[in-house]
């Protein structure tokens, strides 16, 4: 069985913990096991069972937010209640960062402030 990095075909010689609770390991070669020590940016793909880094981050279509939002504005020529997010997002796998302005209705920053518990 090869080492469980997407497309990697060098033999498991590390075990890696994926997630403490419920606790998930997954064998992986050397150097994969270095980079993922030394924090490079990865996730789990729970179907396959697979490590996705790399390039290979590319294709799952996340973004981070870089920074904090970096402003709440509100334009004259949308309706009542409506308000802009400005963050900074960075595509996983990339290394730049871009623009994404997030328009929001009042029931919708509701909605994602009760999600994030605030």
């Amino acid at each position: 069985m090869p080492c469980f990095v997407l497309k990697c075909q060098n033999n498991p010689e590390e075990i890696f913990l994926v997630r403490e609770e419920p606790r998930v390991e997954t064998a992986v070669c050397r150097s994969h096991h270095e980079l993922l020590a030394e924090g490079a940016e990865w996730t789990f793909d729970p179907e396959s069972r697979r490590i996705i880094m790399g390039n290979d981050l590319l294709g799952t279509g996340e973004y981070v937010v870089s920074t904090r939002p970096m402003s709440i504005q509100w334009n004259r020529a949308d309706p009542p209640g409506v308000k802009r997010l400005n963050l900074e997002v960075r595509r996983r796998g990339s290394g730049t960062s871009e623009r994404l302005e997030l328009v929001l209705s009042d029931d919708a920053r509701d909605g994602i402030r009760s999600l994030l518990g605030d």
